[in-house]
């Protein structure tokens, strides 16, 4: 027998608990947002965007940045953020003491002492009058949170509760990651997901043999699941639409207006992976369609990354990595104050293409996958999907295209696009 439990710090929403405290720490050590997210398994933007989310209600800046190099330069924690860090780190400490009393009084010792919150810096020993009076206040804000603890029913170690494991494509992932809190919350079942490069992430599901549902960000890594028997092929059902398009910085400073304005002189441009990442194989097909080999030669000389995610495609406009990406026309709707949405014309959108989900040959619960299915088929899952600006209908999605535009299927990437040096 175990206790489990989560506990963090509120100030009208998660202000701060375990998982800040370990970015944070690790950002101490790394001097690196960046790096520090990349350990943890976090993208940069997702990262960025915890940390603002936290100092907003927090009050108080938890990072000093300096601006510079691609990633926006190093990063290193403040004073407070230390402080609270201090604190955090002895409030964990002593409820943990206080859930193993309380076990020990009620069911005897525990067989697994409760976890603590990982190997973290001890506070130091003594303070100057700055530090004092900066510690002084940091109490103040701390008595002024509610503090959160849920505790969760002690269970069997050896008990294997439902849940779910989905791999998935990351062209679906802000509106996924809501989709899955309200399926947790109606269904009170846990949905594990892994996003990535479509055919990244269905490698690691053949491999690890292991998985309830796939997810791919559109049809052509489908085919192939179900072409090596990953799948079941009658569960498959399309959840929304996508067009492909140019995606720019906000305000479009190259002036890219045309398909052909990719191919000018100082343009940086990124492509996803085609080998393992769906918009990257729209990208290909899409110059392979409509350019001429001399253009075509000239794009790929302007590509400067070959990017591993639709979310990392996204980041690299919203970053100004690159002056443009091809991807989808969504992009624009994950982050309008950075990114805009150049749109190809009729004739070049070689496909329509269709985000879909299926279950895996590798479940271990094929009804409790098809319900999460249904849930993402209802009028509520749908609805979240259409905040995010997804294309719904195909007749939504033909307003893009010629009105004969293939819809689906698969395109089978020439060798020269296979070898990709990055």
């Amino acid at each position: 027998m175990k206790i489990g439990y989560k506990v963090w710090l509120d100030n009208h929403g998660k202000a701060f608990g375990d998982g800040p405290f370990e970015l944070l720490r690790r950002v101490e050590k790394k001097m690196s947002l960046h790096q520090a997210a990349s350990q943890m398994g976090m993208s940069y933007s997702k990262a960025w965007r915890l940390i603002r989310t936290l100092e907003e209600r927090l009050g108080f800046n938890l990072l000093e940045r300096k601006v510079g190099g691609q990633l926006g330069g190093g990063s290193w924690i403040t004073p407070q953020a230390k402080d609270l860090m201090n604190h955090y780190q002895q409030f964990r400490r002593d409820v943990e003491k206080g859930l193993n009393k309380i076990y020990q009084k009620h069911f005897g010792s525990p067989s697994h002492p409760l976890p603590t919150a990982g190997r973290h810096p001890s506070p130091p020993r003594g303070e100057g009058k700055g530090e004092g009076k900066r510690r002084s206040e940091m109490k103040k804000i701390l008595l002024l949170m509610p503090i959160f603890l849920i505790l969760v029913t002690a269970h069997n170690v050896l008990a294997s509760p439902k849940r779910l494991l989905m791999f998935a494509g990351a062209a679906s992932k802000p509106a996924t990651e809501e989709v899955i809190k309200k399926f947790e919350e109606k269904m009170n079942v846990p949905v594990d997901v892994i996003f990535g490069g479509s055919g990244f992430v269905l490698s690691q599901m053949r491999l690890g043999k292991k998985g309830d549902l796939y997810f791919p960000g559109s049809s052509d890594f489908m085919e192939v699941a179900k072409r090596e028997g990953l799948v079941f092929p009658d569960s498959e059902k399309i959840v929304v639409y996508l067009i492909p398009a140019i995606n720019a910085q906000k305000g479009n400073p190259k002036r890219i207006y045309h398909l052909k304005d990719l191919t000018k002189d100082g343009v940086r441009l990124a492509i996803a992976n085609p080998e393992t990442v769906c918009v990257g194989t729209y990208a290909v097909e899409i110059f392979e369609k409509n350019l001429t080999p001399e253009e075509k030669a000239k794009v790929r000389k302007n590509i400067t990354n070959y990017t591993e995610s639709c979310e990392k495609t996204a980041n690299a406009i919203s970053l100004k990595a690159v002056d443009a990406v091809m991807g989808w026309r969504v992009f624009q709707y994950w982050d309008p104050n950075r990114i805009e949405t150049i749109y190809l014309k009729q004739e070049e959108i070689p496909r329509i293409g269709y985000i879909p989900i299926t279950i895996s040959k590798f479940t271990q619960d094929k009804l409790l996958a098809q319900k999460f299915i249904d849930f993402l088929l209802s009028s509520h899952g749908k609805g979240i999907y259409e905040k995010y600006h997804y294309l719904m209908d195909l007749q939504a999605a033909r307003q893009f295209t010629k009105p004969n535009t293939p819809v689906g299927g698969e395109y089978v990437l020439l060798d020269e696009w296979r070898t990709i040096r990055k």
